[in-house]
């Protein structure tokens, strides 16, 4: 009872946030596996304390996502798929067959376990089915729309261009190039998440500035 009511006192007075802060520069150092397992425990104990006392996780991951892993070396990548609860990625990369883009499958899926050491490893088939996987469409002139078989709503588009391929989505009268897709995860119910919003991160295909469009759930 003691410990809530002393982490109930961090919460409210704002040294939480210090608290996160500190152990996240700590955190970055490799070699320090004691501020490893005090930011996992510090997650823990967070994420299992009653909610009345606990800081919620949408706060934890406004602090923990800024520091998001970006990709590196992954040949052919078209954009990346990153939510809570942790920091494992899906790439979406063009699929190859006999030295050409796959016309039924063109976007190949898969996670890197960031989390897990940077494994990489294939979806399962529910994730492909239910949840990560694409449908596609061809359009002609190797050109396709996707659709996440979780949002079918919202297609995005595989356009062949200059002899590259890139993915771009349609809003407001405007086309965005896909780099990263963040998908946030509503605060409490930890066992039970719910999807907040939808964010899709790129450039505007016009001015090529950086550019953001969000899809409240």
């Amino acid at each position: 009872m003691l410990i809530l009511l002393i982490l109930n006192f961090l919460v409210r007075s704002g040294r939480m946030e210090k608290i996160i802060v500190f152990v996240k520069q700590v955190y970055k150092r490799r070699s320090v596996r004691i501020a490893r397992a005090a930011l996992l425990l510090l997650l823990v104990f967070l994420l299992t304390t009653s909610s009345s006392y606990s800081t919620s996780l949408h706060e934890i991951y406004h602090h923990l996502g800024k520091a998001l892993p970006i990709p590196k070396g992954v040949n052919n990548m078209l954009f990346y798929l990153q939510r809570d609860p942790d920091e494992n990625t899906v790439v979406y990369q063009l699929n190859f067959k006999d030295g050409e883009v796959d016309s039924n499958v063109p976007v190949n899926a898969f996670w890197i376990k960031y989390a897990d050491r940077g494994q990489i490893t294939q979806l399962t088939a529910i994730q492909r089915k239910l949840a990560y996987g694409l449908q596609s469409k061809p359009l002609g002139n190797g050109n396709h729309e996707l659709r996440f078989v979780s949002y079918p709503k919202l297609p995005l588009y595989l356009i062949k261009e200059n002899g590259s391929y890139i993915v771009t989505a349609r809003f407001d009268q405007k086309q965005l190039i896909l780099k990263r897709i963040f998908v946030r995860v509503k605060e409490g119910r930890f066992y039970f998440p719910k999807v907040e919003y939808i964010e899709l991160i790129g450039n505007d295909a016009v001015s090529g500035t950086a550019s953001s469009y969000r899809i409240n759930i």
